[in-house]
């Protein structure tokens, strides 16, 4: 006798947990000196934000959109999700937001973003996003009916 179909649904989602867990913990173990508070990825002084990267002379996919994130990685993780779209849309918000979380959280560690930095100041996704993909962004909102991505995002 075959699952249920809501059990065969659900399978994706559980499948999906178990891959934002090992990708939080694989991105724990590539800290190196940079693990834990002291540690700081990016530009500037501890506690100098420059939300717009106006200071930034780097051009390019160099460029930071966001402290810490790069526009090479803003682009990949926009790809990333708008790639998750049609699955965003059919599950419940709930599997959904699982969803974003595993692909931020496989994303980051791949791309040089620190995710102990990005868990404290987890509105830089929403930044990175609204100066790459605005557009992405507010589908991803949409379909997980968040007032903004970082609100959709757990701690790491």
């Amino acid at each position: 006798m075959a699952p249920p179909a809501r059990a065969r649904r659900s399978l994706p989602i559980v499948a999906t947990g178990l891959a934002a867990a090992a990708a939080l913990l694989a991105g724990c173990g590539h800290q190196g000196p940079h693990h834990g508070p002291a540690g700081h990825h990016g530009s500037g002084p501890h506690g100098a934000q420059d939300p717009a990267g106006a200071g930034d002379a780097v051009t390019g996919e160099d460029a930071q959109v966001a402290p810490g994130i790069s526009r090479a990685a803003a682009e990949q993780l926009c790809a990333d999700l708008d790639d998750q779209l049609t699955d965003l849309r059919t599950y419940t918000p709930t599997p959904g937001r699982v969803t974003l979380n595993t692909t931020v959280a496989t994303w980051a560690p791949g791309h040089g973003v620190d995710l102990f930095e990005l868990s404290r100041n987890r509105d830089r996704v929403d930044e990175a996003m609204t100066a790459v993909c605005p557009q992405t962004r507010d589908e991803v909102l949409s379909a997980l009916e968040l007032p903004t991505v970082a609100a959709g995002l757990v701690g790491f």
